[in-house]
C-alpha cells in the first residue's frame, strides 16, 4: 500500500468530517508568515492531505497510536482530522469534529502560552526544537514561530526526504502529532 502525501479535491467536495473540522477550525491566530503564505493556508493544505508526508523518515513510528487508530489508515480521507482531534483532545470522539479547536502560532515570548509550568528557558529550547504544545483540556495547539523560521531557512535538496519546505511543514505537523499521540514514547 502506497502511503506517500496526497491531496483532497476542493473544499466542497471534501469528505463531510474533514468539511466540518474545518469550517469550525479557528486559524485566526495562524497568520505567521511561511513559504509564500501564511501558517494557516498550511494547517488547511496539511488537513486536508491523505497518506505520510515523508514516508522514508516514518518508518521507525509505531503502527498503532491507541483508540482504533493506525498508521496504516494514513489514506483515508479523514485521517489527518482524526489525529489532530486526538492530539489536541485527547481522545476521539465523532462530536469533536464540531468543537471549537484553536491552532495559533506562539513566538515563545509569552509565558501564558506553551507548556503550563514548564520553565521559561525549556520553553525556548522546546520550541527552537519545533515541540508543538498540545494543550488537550483546551482544545488548544500552539505552534512555535521560532521552528517555522528553522524550517523555512533550511536547504532543501528536490531528492531527499523532506523535499521541499511544504513537505518538511507537513512531515513536522504529522510526526509532531504522531509523537504526541505515541505518547511520547517516539522520536523522529
Amino acid at each position: 500500500m502506497e502511503l506517500t502525501e496526497t491531496t483532497q479535491m476542493e473544499n466542497n467536495e471534501l469528505f463531510a468530517p474533514v468539511r466540518d473540522f474545518l469550517s469550525n477550525l479557528n486559524l485566526a491566530g495562524c497568520t505567521y508568515p511561511v513559504d509564500g503564505t501564511t501558517f494557516d493556508v498550511i494547517v488547511r493544505e496539511f488537513v486536508v492531505g491523505t497518506g505520510i508526508p515523508c514516508p522514508g523518515l516514518m518508518q521507525s513510528a509505531p503502527a498503532s497510536l491507541g483508540e482504533g487508530v493506525n498508521l496504516q489508515d494514513a489514506h483515508q480521507s479523514d485521517f489527518r482530522t482524526k489525529i489532530l482531534i486526538y492530539a489536541a483532545c485527547g481522545h476521539l470522539n465523532s462530536s469533536w469534529y464540531w468543537r471549537d479547536n484553536i491552532i495559533r502560532t506562539w513566538n515563545g515570548t509569552d509565558r501564558s502560552l506553551g507548556w503550563p509550568g514548564v520553565p521559561h528557558a525549556d520553553t525556548m529550547v522546546m520550541a527552537h526544537a519545533g515541540k508543538i504544545a498540545f494543550n488537550t483540556s483546551s482544545a488548544l495547539v500552539e505552534i512555535p514561530t521560532a521552528h517555522l523560521d528553522v524550517l523555512s531557512t533550511a536547504t532543501y535538496d528536490g531528492v531527499a526526504e523532506p523535499k521541499n519546505l511544504r513537505q518538511a511543514l507537513h512531515h513536522w505537523l504529522f510526526s509532531e502529532i504522531i509523537w504526541q499521540l505515541a505518547g511520547n514514547q517516539w522520536y523522529n
